[in-house]
């Protein structure tokens, strides 16, 4: 069923979006609005309880729903792209980032740890804003896209890693190795975002500077 519809979504984005780059953006931008709207429960029960992470909810069939959805993403963003986008697949970014986020995600499953995954799926968000800005030019919003991404990106992202280097929330995943599987994850990933959030910062501020040069005399 995921699989069915990661096509049926690339099909149908394919006749209003024609060019390579726009193509490749298709199935980015329905997953992490996906994963955006299925994390808002579990982001939810995380601050109504002070950021406890004990206190989030499993909800495997959401959670784990979720999970098969992105690994579907993952799988089908580049086979569709080997046939309909293949210079906009990178090795680093695509390739190997995929690859590796597919093994996460079955580790997240078989552990019974997919609501931690899609609790941190909210940082998806700002990606959501990016990339429909992209599609669609009318909505993009540069001021947002760099707020949302420093927010979610970097603030949320040093909480969370910060927790999952306690000893108490370490063992929520469980014991020996595993324990240190999110906080490795967090660190990875911590200087693409930071990356990421400078590069939305220096096109906000292109932007703000581009809209003072139109209203000058």
């Amino acid at each position: 069923m995921a699989s069915l519809t990661q096509v049926l979504v690339f099909i149908s984005g394919c006749g209003r979006y024609r060019s390579p780059s726009q193509r490749s953006s298709i199935l980015t931008a329905s997953s992490c609005g996906f994963m955006t709207v299925c994390s808002l429960p579990f982001f939810l029960d995380w601050v109504q309880s002070g950021g406890n992470l004990a206190a989030v909810q499993p909800r495997p069939a959401l959670a784990e729903t979720a999970c098969v959805g992105l690994m579907a993403y993952m799988i089908f963003h580049l086979a569709l792209g080997v046939l309909f986008y293949r210079r906009e697949l990178l090795l680093g970014w695509h390739w190997i980032h995929h690859a590796i986020f597919t093994f996460v995600l079955s580790f997240a499953i078989r552990n019974h740890v997919a609501h931690y995954f899609v609790l941190a799926g909210t940082m998806e968000f700002p990606i959501y804003v990016m990339f429909v800005g992209f599609l669609e030019p009318s909505l993009r919003n540069d001021y947002l896209t760099a707020v949302t991404t420093f927010a979610f990106r970097i603030v949320f992202h040093l909480i969370l890693l910060v927790q999952w280097c306690l000893p108490t929330n370490r063992l929520l995943v469980g014991s020996g190795i595993n324990q240190w599987v999110p906080a490795s994850l967090a660190i990875t990933a911590l200087p693409g975002h930071i990356q990421l959030c400078y590069s939305t910062v220096q096109r906000a501020i292109r932007s703000s500077k581009q809209k003072q040069a139109l209203l000058s005399p």
